[in-house]
């Protein structure tokens, strides 16, 4: 879908969801949709995991406005199996 349809399907899903898993990459650092999506995320309250995936560092708005956050690194086996089991505690 196109345009509000698509804006509305992305904050539908967000709105429903418990966790927000907020995959970081080079790509994602630099896309305004995932920078809108995670701010909506962040401003509707929900519980939200960064999660590293590459070797890409936070971009400036992500260290500006979220920098305290912890951030999983997903190449770390121990920060991964924390964040999954973290992610049962945090979803009934």
């Amino acid at each position: 879908e196109t345009g509000a349809q698509f804006e509305d399907k992305i904050m539908d899903a967000i709105d429903r969801c418990k966790v927000f898993v907020f995959l970081m990459s080079k790509n994602s650092m630099k896309s305004p949709w995932t920078r809108r999506e995670f701010d909506y995320a962040m401003n509707m309250g929900k519980k939200v995991c960064p999660v590293r995936i590459d070797d890409s560092r936070p971009a400036r708005w992500f260290l500006f406005k979220y920098g305290g956050l912890d951030c999983v690194d997903y190449a770390d086996s121990a920060q991964r199996e924390k964040m999954l089991r973290d992610i049962v505690t945090w979803s009934p």
